[in-house]
């Protein structure tokens, strides 16, 4: 990961702007902390650095390279995003009634295994959940929201306590 900043800030009475690049969050962090706390540092700012739009990459795609594979990875390596995973706990809708609720981290799989054996018109997203959450957490939030919206296609298990 590169992030980029131009960093503002006074030494000594004297403003400063300089361009920064860092390669972690980490990296980022301490330096922002040591900056803020270092003697002589005041009204310390760090700009994020502007993101090129799409127009200004396939400019720069068509400059840059010379063959179509080129152009290809620098392409892709300019648009690159984030993995980011999540949990969700969901609730199908038939009409405006809650018939199932649900946890999953793939929603549209899950949405599409409903379709073959439950009737419903629409689902909505109760609560979103980092990845990380663990799969007990996940089950006790599934079974609050089952004790409090009771839908029909959803099973009790009275093993499971229920938090209200």
């Amino acid at each position: 990961m590169r992030l980029e900043f131009k960093v503002e800030c006074k030494y000594y009475g004297r403003n400063r702007e300089y361009y920064k690049v860092f390669y972690s969050d980490k990296e980022y962090n301490n330096y922002k902390n040591w900056l803020t706390t270092a003697r002589g540092y005041s009204n310390v700012k760090f700009l994020r650095k502007d993101i090129k739009t799409k127009d200004s990459i396939n400019l720069d795609i068509k400059k840059k390279a010379n063959n179509s594979k080129e152009s290809l990875l620098f392409k892709l390596r300019a648009e690159k995003r984030p993995l980011k995973f999540r949990k969700f706990v969901y609730a199908l809708l038939l009409k405006d009634e809650v018939v199932y609720v649900g946890q999953t981290s793939n929603l549209q799989s899950r949405i599409k295994q409903h379709k073959e054996t439950k009737e419903f018109t629409s689902y909505a997203i109760i609560a979103i959940y980092p990845y990380n959450t663990s799969t007990k957490e996940m089950l006790e939030q599934e079974s609050r929201y089952i004790g409090i919206l009771k839908p029909r296609y959803n099973k009790t298990n009275k093993s499971i306590k229920l938090l209200t």
